[in-house]
């Protein structure tokens, strides 16, 4: 038969690493330089006119790049009913917000 008291120890034990993790949302180091130096890189390189002129050079590769950076999926919740029209109005409304 198996002691109860074991598995609750072994709980209690790791009472204290609770919390000490990054918090939620928040990147690694890692990501975090990977990302600073492809940002630097995309400079160097010419930047944004650089990379419009590989767009108009190369279209197919662009939008396929660009397809990877766009959400795969949108997560949404409807309490009332809504015309697609309306829906349009208010993420229009909401992404005006957002660029302020």
């Amino acid at each position: 038969m198996t002691d109860p008291k074991i598995g609750e120890d072994r709980l209690e034990a790791n009472v204290g690493n609770r919390g000490k993790g990054r918090p939620p949302g928040a990147a690694n180091k890692s990501t975090t330089e990977v990302k600073k130096a492809l940002q630097e890189a995309f400079e160097r390189r010419g930047g944004v006119d650089a990379l419009l002129t590989f767009a108009d050079e190369n279209p197919r590769d662009f939008y396929a790049m660009w397809v990877k950076l766009l959400p795969t999926e949108v997560k949404a919740q409807f309490t009332g009913e809504m015309t697609f029209r309306e829906a349009l109005r208010q993420r229009h409304v909401l992404d005006a917000e957002k660029s302020k």
